[in-house]
């Protein structure tokens, strides 16, 4: 098997270009996160294949990503232990849910052929896990996240130029009365701006304000570039977090 660098996958390559997390192909996507619905659902059915063999070899969590030569397989098994790393060479002009299903049916094979030759799970278990590497990444980095983030109207937040976590802190009621300030005084009609636009940004505010008062959160679990195993299904990578800085993929 041959090894590669791990490489994060950026899910914006500019403000106008993303990156499908199903395909990793690069296009304009606009408010879209996948190429399209299909592509999504080829790789989940690629990793419900991989489920099984997940099971079977008693894995609490894991992780998938690629880059455009590397598979990247990071495996947490029930009780302590390491963090298994399978690094898998991609095919030329092949998409990752192909190359995935490679390596799944070669492993299963291992698999079942350890399993039938010793009549041993366990046996058959060790035997591919002396396949990964080891002490590339740590339990903490394959062990999903649970955030929670402003439930809003992006729109809104796009007309007062505020951000969800700054409607999220502390002086969330500060912050949307400065962002109102702020448009008011770009757009209010007795300063030559748009009495459409004005009316707008009073709108967004009375909005974000009576949220401030009355907040409701949206709960999301996974981890920012990488689809994630929680132990009963897979979760599509969270976006709009990053990894800290030095902390490998």
């Amino acid at each position: 098997m041959t090894s590669y660098a791990l490489v994060n996958i950026s899910h914006s390559a500019s403000n106008k270009i993303k990156v499908c997390p199903a395909c990793g192909q690069a296009s304009f996507l606009g408010r879209r996160k996948y190429c399209s619905p299909a592509c999504r659902q080829r790789l989940l059915d690629k990793l419900a294949v991989l489920t099984g063999l997940l099971q079977a070899l008693r894995v609490r969590y894991a992780t998938f990503s690629f880059t455009p030569n590397t598979l990247v397989l990071n495996m947490v098994i029930w009780g302590y232990g390491p963090v298994y790393t399978f690094l898998w060479e991609r095919s030329l002009n092949r998409k990752p849910s192909e190359d995935l299903m490679d390596m799944t049916e070669i492993l299963g094979r291992e698999w079942w052929r350890e399993h039938n030759e010793r009549n041993s799970r366990h046996q058959a278990c060790l035997h591919i896990m002396e396949r990964a590497r080891t002490g590339i990444v740590g339990r903490e980095q394959v062990r999903p996240l649970s955030t929670q983030s402003p439930k809003v109207n992006q729109r809104h937040l796009t007309v007062l130029a505020i951000s969800r976590s700054q409607i999220a802190g502390k002086n969330a009621k500060a912050s949307v009365k400065a962002a109102f300030r702020r448009q008011a005084m770009r757009h209010h009609p007795d300063l030559d701006g748009s009495h459409e636009v004005f009316l707008k940004v009073h709108s967004a505010y009375q909005e974000l304000m009576e949220w401030v008062k009355h907040p409701v959160m949206t709960r999301k679990t996974g981890l920012p570039g990488k689809w994630t195993y929680n132990g009963r299904r897979w979760i599509p990578p969270l976006t709009g977090m990053r990894l800290a800085p030095g902390q490998p993929g």
